[in-house]
């Protein structure tokens, strides 16, 4: 297989169910994932995992001052990913990704300027070390 796991918004799974399967434990089954996070802009997040069964599941976070999107599901995947890499609880390690997330959309561009900002990172970096580790204690 090519993955275990993918992230797709609500766009590229309904593209992907039209091309490949008509619903997601089909198509989940022909690539053989073993989990599928669907991001869901401002209505949260959902984390599907074995025959497509709803694993994890967040509200979307407020964005009061929402300037735009772009960058925010590459902001969820690359915090949940650096969540996963130092051994984080998933689900802490998702609400704070979605928290990210909706910080992403208050910004213009795909990140903080740093060049205004350059401790921008520092809150999410502390706020990433301080979630549970997962519970084997890895």
């Amino acid at each position: 297989m090519l993955a275990d796991w993918v992230k797709v918004n609500e766009d590229e799974l309904e593209r992907l169910l039209q091309w490949f399967e008509p619903t997601l434990p089909a198509l989940m089954a022909r690539f053989g994932l073993q989990g599928l996070l669907l991001t869901r802009g401002e209505a949260g997040y959902a984390l599907h995992g074995d025959q497509g069964q709803l694993a994890l599941a967040g509200d979307g976070v407020a964005q009061p001052a929402f300037v735009d999107s772009v960058g925010a599901g590459d902001g969820f995947t690359a915090l949940l990913l650096a969540g996963l890499a130092v051994g984080r609880d998933l689900g802490a390690t998702l609400q704070l990704a979605n928290r990210y997330a909706a910080m992403i959309c208050g910004v213009r561009g795909p990140l903080p300027d740093l060049s205004a900002d350059p401790a921008a990172f520092d809150p999410w970096r502390e706020a990433l070390h301080a979630l549970p580790l997962t519970q084997d204690g890895s």
